[in-house]
């Protein structure tokens, strides 16, 4: 009988300990499935701003000159984007001001319904838990900045990187690169420039269809020398 109890005893025990740990896993599963999708909707959400930022200047509640793309003094980002409109409504303007910024740990992303002159609404918190992030910039050369310092003020990166240090794991930083169709069509654009003056220059010094065509001989008019050769 005291067999049966203590083996009764360990199999309770076991099963127990089997249960919390299957419960504590599928606790901290769910914690990491949060904050994977968090992740996903902070890259979902600043894809779509660097896919629709414009390389257009504008100007704040006071009216003073702001660069296409702002960073610095608290402030990750602030940029002119547009703004898809499916039912545009009458005086809706199709531009729209994003901010984003780190405040207390959090990434956040404020607009305003205008470009110019417009404040920005309550900054919404993207993602949560972030100590530090680090901002990379690369210019049309190919190069990555540290810093943007555009040299006009309507000009973009081609892409930026974001290096986010996250609360519990600061020493392994979460790096995204993302893509500004602005910048990038700003470099096609000046390619597609180039070779369209090259192609300009080439046909300006046409007339080379000549050397598709026998030349006369020495002393011979150009116009009998094609005859002269088929007598011969």
């Amino acid at each position: 009988m005291m067999v049966a109890l203590f083996i009764f005893g360990m199999i309770a025990s076991a099963s127990v300990f089997l249960l919390r740990q299957s419960v504590e896993a599928e606790a901290r599963s769910a914690v990491r499935l949060e904050e994977m999708g968090d992740l996903r909707r902070f890259s979902a959400i600043l894809a779509q701003d660097m896919t629709l930022m414009l390389p257009r200047p504008s100007r704040d509640a006071v009216g003073s000159d702001r660069v296409a793309l702002m960073s610095g003094d608290g402030l990750l980002l602030g940029f002119t984007r547009q703004v898809p409109q499916i039912d545009p409504q009458p005086g809706a303007s199709s531009l729209q001001r994003v901010e984003w910024a780190l405040v207390d740990g959090r990434l956040t992303r404020a607009t305003a319904p205008k470009a110019d002159g417009a404040a920005t609404s309550a900054p919404v918190p993207i993602l949560e838990g972030i100590e530090s992030v680090q901002m990379r910039y690369r210019d049309r050369l190919g190069v990555w900045q540290p810093d943007w310092r555009p040299q006009r003020t309507d000009e973009l990166p081609i892409a930026i990187e974001l290096s986010l240090a996250q609360a519990g794991n600061p020493g392994a930083p979460l790096v995204m690169q993302f893509l500004v169709a602005g910048g990038a069509d700003e470099r096609a654009g000046q390619a597609l420039g180039t070779r369209h003056r090259a192609a300009q220059r080439v046909a300006a010094g046409g007339g080379n269809g000549d050397r598709h065509h026998a030349d006369p001989r020495p002393g011979e008019p150009r116009g009998q020398a094609r005859g002269q050769r088929r007598c011969r």
